[in-house]
């Protein structure tokens, strides 16, 4: 609980202080502008004002040039993006956005199932945020393989992985986790799974990209808690389960119930 309030302050009042929460908003939007984009690109239904309001945020040719599936950065940081419109009048977005994933429903999952794709389909892997070996161009920083360099074996070749693990792995192994805690009826250690839990559905809710391993990562480092209260769930329950010698034993200590012989005593006249 200190270690959440700490974190409460920090991205509050000392972020707000900072400057540092500007565009909270627009980053929390990340799967409704996706969604829109999604709606809009591929002509769905719109109503007249949504089609004004949303030219307000961008003009709508390049909310359609723009859209990437799986991620939301083109969109939000090109320069016809107007953020303070879209701070300013978030409600309104949001009421506008509700109407039209009402008005297209099949879009909306279509584009919400791809801006997540990364985090529930098992199937998908991702360099982004795996290992990071490089730098991004606009950092200026120059990369230098030293140990190729000076022993001709590259390091970076070394630690580059061939396959991609999907981040949904782990997510669903802690889901599965949680199902035999449920079904064992195990409420202590499923509070122990609740923390991970929250960080997947909040990336489920808010990812701005569809891939990025480090969203999830605690996921990952999690694992070996998951398969530890997943074996103690089981085994607690089997040890309150008496085996089949243990019942039938227990059957045979039971006392004989004693047989009542009611006497009738009949009459004659």
């Amino acid at each position: 609980m200190v270690i959440v309030a700490v974190s409460l302050v920090i991205q509050g009042p000392v972020y707000d202080a900072k400057g540092y929460n500007v565009d909270r908003t627009v980053e929390s939007m990340g799967i409704p502008i996706q969604q829109v984009a999604y709606v809009l690109s591929t002509d769905g239904a719109v109503e007249d004002d949504e089609l004004a309001f949303m030219e307000q945020i961008m003009p709508l040719e390049n909310w359609k040039a723009l859209y990437e599936p799986t991620v939301v950065d083109y969109i939000k940081f090109d320069p016809t993006f107007d953020r303070r419109f879209f701070q300013e009048n978030s409600r309104e977005f949001t009421g506008h956005y509700l109407h039209m994933m009402l008005q297209n429903p099949v879009k909306a999952l279509k584009a919400y199932a791809l801006a997540t794709i990364g985090f529930w389909d098992i199937s998908r892997g991702s360099a982004s945020a795996y290992i990071c070996n490089f730098h991004f161009s606009n950092s200026g920083y120059v990369m230098s393989d030293y140990f190729d360099y000076y022993t001709g074996l590259s390091f970076r070749e070394l630690v580059e992985p061939r396959e991609y693990i999907s981040a949904a792995l782990w997510a669903w192994l802690l889901l599965l986790c949680i199902s035999i805690c449920i079904q064992k009826r195990y409420f202590t250690g499923l509070i122990a799974l609740l923390p991970t839990l929250g960080v997947w559905l909040s990336i489920m809710v808010a990812t701005p990209l569809s891939f990025s391993f480090r969203y999830v990562y605690s996921l990952f480092l999690c694992a070996p808690i998951y398969l530890i209260v997943a074996l103690r769930a089981c085994r607690e329950t089997a040890q309150k389960e008496p085996t089949e010698a243990e019942a039938e034993a227990a059957e045979n200590a039971r006392p004989e119930e004693p047989i009542i012989v009611e006497e009738v005593e009949q009459k004659h006249s």
